[in-house]
């Protein structure tokens, strides 16, 4: 692998972190400091307000939130807030930060919309020192008295650029405001738009400013392909390949522990032997699943990001990505460990409907290029195909429904609305566009929740003396 020139030669405990913290930080597998952290943690530790700049990956949420633990102390009541632009970030925020935390009473609790509030709610009412949330629903949870803002004495903004680029710089402007007395705050971003700046400008106090080194790295010689499949196939699609590739050495990356031990039981049930490993395993499981890859009694294993750091395994010539990483680094770290002797790697990444944005933004950082594969075609696929129909779905959750009737039946937009609504009794809004008309067939988007239905109720049903046989794709 190409070296990415992340790490200093500087420990942790070089840098001023507190005994109390290294435990966790070294249980996570981090020794060394990157650039960044070593930059920015002695700053946050003496309270100053510091400006990163630094892209995704390159360490900064060791880089504030190892300063931001040191300067909390439990029972103390929320004393920090973390504002990040995703939930997906916000939760890998507060799964690193409790990594780090780990022998501390500190209290770490993520806030975000798109679910429930209540149960947040009673998280936050048990006490809580740290505070991890997406914009919206920080402003939420504070407008019902459920967050308070006048105790909380250190700010972060991460990945200020993005919280731009999605319109959430008033709720970020608006929260800083009603904080409003003397705090700490630290904003990382990879770019510094206009807007970011009038913003450091205005609301922090004579910041140091931090450039990392680390804006470039190197990628290892890996051949980079991807697959699509909804989300209901990603372990079928994760089968294929793996039966397709039967000799090789492979690691597979899940972004949670409950994707690891989903994949693990499926894949051993569909006849493919494998063992996995998370942070919720002891060390006598790590050292068990280490010995058998080294051995080769094992060679299919499937990992969280975490449980995979430090562990020496050579001679792996495969990477599947189960979901994409979080992350640029990350990415380039799981990629890295395929390759063997001088032959060059392959790595896979599944990627369902909703993660192409993501996995673009990932690949434009690293000023690189996925291919597209289709799924392996395999006799009797280890893990059986779904039907997921929300995988040909569009935004508005409008999926293609296949007719075999066209022009040659006398088909039109209102026609076709009627005879739907008419057959499957639903709502004239789930019958969308008319998307192509042939003389023998013609295609109609479904709403996806429907759509099921629709078939059931359309398939044998006489329309113009043919028998309709709807099928979606």
């Amino acid at each position: 692998m190409a070296s990415t020139t992340l790490l200093t030669r500087a420990t942790f405990a070089d840098i001023g972190v507190p005994q109390e913290l290294l435990k966790g930080i070294e249980s996570q597998g981090w020794e060394y400091a990157t650039h960044i952290q070593k930059d920015c943690i002695p700053l946050g530790l003496s309270g100053r307000d510091v400006v990163g700049q630094a892209r995704t990956g390159s360490g900064k949420t060791g880089a504030f939130g190892v300063p931001l633990l040191a300067r909390t102390k439990p029972g103390d009541g929320t004393r920090s807030l973390i504002l990040t632009p995703t939930r997906e970030l916000a939760s890998q925020v507060t799964e690193d930060l409790e990594g780090f935390a780990t022998g501390t009473d500190l209290s770490i609790v993520t806030v975000y919309g798109g679910v429930g509030m209540q149960p947040q709610i009673d998280k936050l009412r048990k006490g809580v020192e740290i505070v991890v949330a997406t914009p919206g629903r920080a402003l939420d949870l504070s407008g019902r008295g459920e967050l308070d803002f006048s105790s909380i004495n250190c700010v972060v903004l991460d990945e200020a650029d993005r919280m731009l680029d999605m319109g959430f710089f008033p709720d970020v402007n608006r929260i800083l405001k009603e904080i409003g007395h003397e705090r700490q705050t630290m904003l990382f971003s990879a770019t510094f738009p206009a807007e970011i700046l009038d913003l450091v400008i205005e609301l922090m106090d004579n910041p140091e400013q931090i450039l990392s080194d680390d804006l470039e790295i190197d990628l290892p010689d890996v051949e980079l392909r991807k697959v699509s499949a909804g989300n209901e196939n990603r372990m079928w699609a994760l089968g294929c390949i793996l039966k397709d590739a039967a000799e090789s050495r492979c690691i597979v990356f899940s972004n949670t522990k409950r994707g690891v031990d989903l994949a693990v039981t499926r894949l051993n049930a569909g006849g493919i032997e494998c063992t996995g490993i998370h942070g919720d395993h002891s060390q006598a499981v790590r050292e068990k699943v280490l010995d058998d890859m080294r051995s080769g009694t094992a060679n299919i294993l499937v990992a969280t990001d975490v449980a995979a750091r430090g562990l020496d395994i050579d001679d792996i010539d495969l990477v599947i990505n189960l979901e994409p990483p979080h992350d640029a680094d990350t990415f380039v770290h799981r990629i890295g460990r395929s390759g063997r002797m001088d032959a060059k790697g392959v790595a896979w990444t599944i990627l369902t409907g909703q993660d192409h944005a993501a996995m673009e933004i990932i690949a434009s950082t690293l000023h690189t290029t996925l291919t597209h594969f289709d799924v392996p075609k395999v006799t009797e696929p280890p893990i059986p195909k779904r039907d997921d129909y929300a995988e040909f779905a569009d935004g508005w959750g409008m999926a293609p429904l296949h007719l075999n009737i066209g022009r040659n039946h006398g088909v039109n937009t209102g026609m076709l609305t009627d005879l739907i609504r008419r057959s499957a009794r639903i709502d004239e809004i789930a019958v969308g566009d008319l998307q192509s008309l042939e003389e023998e067939s013609c295609i109609v988007t479904i709403h996806v929740g429907l759509i099921r239905y629709v078939i059931e109720r359309l398939r044998g049903r006489e329309v113009s003396g043919v028998s309709l046989q709807p099928r979606i794709g």
